[in-house]
């Protein structure tokens, strides 16, 4: 099942009432956003138990859209949901610092992806941003999946 994957929706809680409000502030957000992606997108990660070196572009790739960061996993092995969960928890923490309102949602399942088309679908994309949009608060939620 080579479609089946980890994927994370992080984006900006009430966007669109900050854009309505201040457009110049808004685009701040989004600038502080995109900044931690770049900041966090090279990261490697160290595992202690399976002294093992990850660099987060062989396992996650990332992608922006409006206010909205999208990551997926290429594959769907414990490696990649923990490449995952560390990478999204260490965006939220760095999105706070700069004072960017985030909230998350990871789901697992679906998802197709076509980068030269800029095509990105599947329902794990759907559970993920639901997870993220139901909360109403900054955090990161993890859906049932």
């Amino acid at each position: 099942m080579r479609d089946l994957r980890f994927v994370a929706h992080i984006d900006i809680l009430g966007m669109t009432s900050i854009v309505e409000r201040d457009a110049d502030v808004a685009w701040e957000l989004l600038s502080g956003l995109v900044a931690v992606r770049e900041q966090t997108e090279n990261y490697k990660i160290d595992f202690i138990d399976t002294k093992d070196r990850v660099a987060i572009p062989d396992v996650i790739k990332s992608v922006t859209f409006s206010d909205t960061i999208l990551l997926f996993s290429k594959r769907s092995s414990d490696r990649d949901l923990r490449c995952m969960i560390i990478l999204v928890a260490e965006m939220f923490h760095k999105a706070l610092c700069r004072c960017v309102p985030v909230r998350a949602g990871i789901s697992f399942g679906k998802f197709y992806f076509n980068f030269e088309k800029s095509m990105y679908a599947g329902p794990a994309l759907i559970s993920a941003y639901r997870a993220g949009e139901s909360s109403q608060w900054l955090g990161i939620v993890l859906s049932e999946s």
